[in-house]
């Protein structure tokens, strides 16, 4: 998301784009994030609204993020599952490379697996790769020895 300036670089509002006494409004509703591509924080769900003093008070903190309540509590169960295969000894997908990658076999795709045991690579079929996070115990692999 960008936000908007005006010419004398002043941030201006997101709903009536004056740029008198903008702010950046957090969202309240935080996400504790999954640790495959580094430690747990917890990030504001969606990115802050800038808005003018009198906005803020016309639309209210509640009524700005009324729709961000629901959807940040999936994607913290999607973080909170993501961490329990991981407690469970999985190691999942984080990286994919095509056969573009020098050390790709033809029709082969490169994965990267993180899991609380280390990095791991791993090739396996083309059309096999379903395109998302995936459990290395899921797939038919082999080792890929000369990873980037």
């Amino acid at each position: 998301m960008g936000y908007r300036y005006d010419k004398a670089g002043h941030l201006c509002c997101d709903r009536c784009g004056k740029s008198a006494g903008v702010r950046k409004r957090t969202c309240p509703y935080k996400v504790l994030g999954h640790s495959l591509d580094g430690p747990r924080r917890w990030l504001p769900y969606c990115p802050p609204l800038m808005l003018c003093g009198f906005c803020y008070t016309a639309m209210g903190q509640r009524l700005m993020h009324r729709e961000c309540r629901a959807p940040a509590a999936v994607s913290q169960a999607e973080d909170d599952e993501i961490e329990r295969q991981l407690d469970a000894g999985a190691s999942l997908s984080v990286d994919a490379y095509g056969d573009w990658e020098p050390t790709v076999p033809k029709g082969m795709v490169g994965l990267k697996f993180v899991g609380r045991g280390g990095v791991s690579y791993r090739l396996m079929p083309e059309g096999d790769y379903p395109n998302q996070l995936v459990a290395l115990s899921a797939v038919r692999t082999e080792p890929w020895t000369d990873h980037p």
